[in-house]
C-alpha cells in the first residue's frame, strides 16, 4: 500500500521533458533513465489493476509489468513520435499477459461449450498422417463454427504470437479484440495445453472416467460402473481423486 501511494506522488512527464529525458538517455545518462523509469511506475499499477482478476498475485503482476517498462524505455525511440506511457503501455501489457498465461494454474473444463467439444475431440481435428482437416468439415461434425476451430488453433500457438519478427509487442488496442479477450483466449488455450498433458500422466482407466465425465456428451455413473464392473461410488471416487491429482500435476508442469 505504501508503494501505491509513493508511486503515486510521482510527478508525470510532459512529452516535451519525455523528449529531453531520452536524448540524454541515448547519450548514456543513467539518472535521466531512472527519472523515465520511475514517472511511469504508476501506469504499471494502472495497468496491473485492470488485469487483477486472472487469479495471479499483484505483487508478481506488476513487477513483471516493471521488466516490460524497463524493456520499453531500452527500446524507445524519438522517431516514435508519440508519448512514451503509449509506447511503454504495449511492453507491460505484454509482459504481464506472458506471465499470467504462464502462472495461471485453475483447471476450468467448461469454458465455453464449442471450445471444449473441440479439446475432447481433438483427434478429429487431423487426418491419419496428421494434416489438419478441412475447417468447414470438422465444424460439421462437431456442431461447431469454423471460426471456433481456426480460434483454437490460433491461440493454440503460444504467446509468440503477441510479438512481431522485430520482437516488439503487437498494439493490442488496433486489434479487434481487447487485451482482456486476448487474455482470456490465450489462458483458455494454456489450460488445454496443460490439461492435455496432466491427463496423459494418469492411469487409462481415470483418463476414461474423467473424459467421459466432461465431455459434451457427458457419461452417467450408472453406465460406467456397469463398464468396469464397479460400483457409482467407486466411480465417483475414482472421478474425484483424478481431478486433484490432474490439479497436482498441473502445478508442477
Amino acid at each position: 500500500m505504501n508503494y501505491i501511494k509513493n508511486i503515486k506522488q510521482l510527478p508525470l512527464l510532459s512529452m516535451e521533458e519525455e523528449h529531453d529525458l531520452f536524448t540524454k538517455i541515448n547519450t548514456g545518462c543513467k539518472q535521466s533513465k531512472d527519472i523515465v523509469l520511475k514517472s511511469n511506475l504508476r501506469l504499471v499499477i494502472h495497468l496491473a489493476y485492470q488485469l487483477r482478476n486472472y487469479k495471479v498475485s499483484m505483487d508478481d503482476l506488476v513487477q513483471e509489468g516493471n521488466i516490460g517498462l524497463m524493456k520499453a524505455i531500452d527500446k524507445f525511440s524519438l522517431d516514435h513520435n508519440v508519448k512514451f506511457s503509449a509506447y511503454a503501455s504495449k511492453w507491460i501489457k505484454a509482459s504481464m499477459y506472458e506471465y499470467i498465461t504462464n502462472n495461471s494454474g485453475d483447471i476450468k473444463f467448461a469454458t465455453t461449450k464449442p471450445r471444449r467439444k473441440i479439446f475432447f475431440n481433438k483427434t478429429a481435428l487431423f487426418t491419419e498422417s496428421g494434416a489438419i482437416r478441412d475447417y468447414d468439415i470438422v465444424a460439421s461434425e462437431l456442431n461447431v463454427s469454423s471460426d471456433d476451430i481456426k480460434s483454437y488453433f490460433a491461440y493454440s500457438q503460444g504467446i509468440g504470437s503477441l510479438y512481431n519478427e522485430e520482437g516488439e509487442p503487437f498494439n493490442i488496442e488496433d486489434t479487434n479484440n481487447s487485451i482482456s479477450n486476448l487474455i482470456n483466449a490465450e489462458y483458455n488455450s494454456y489450460q488445454y495445453s496443460q490439461l492435455d498433458a496432466a491427463l496423459n500422466k494418469l492411469p487409462p482407466r481415470s483418463i476414461d472416467i474423467v473424459r467421459s465425465r466432461y465431455s459434451e456428451d457427458k457419461i452417467g455413473l450408472a453406465e460406467l460402473s456397469s463398464k468396469y464392473q464397479i460400483s457409482m461410488e467407486r466411480v465417483r471416487q475414482i472421478e474425484q481423486a483424478s481431478l486433484a491429482k490432474l490439479k497436482d500435476i498441473m502445478v508442477e508442469l
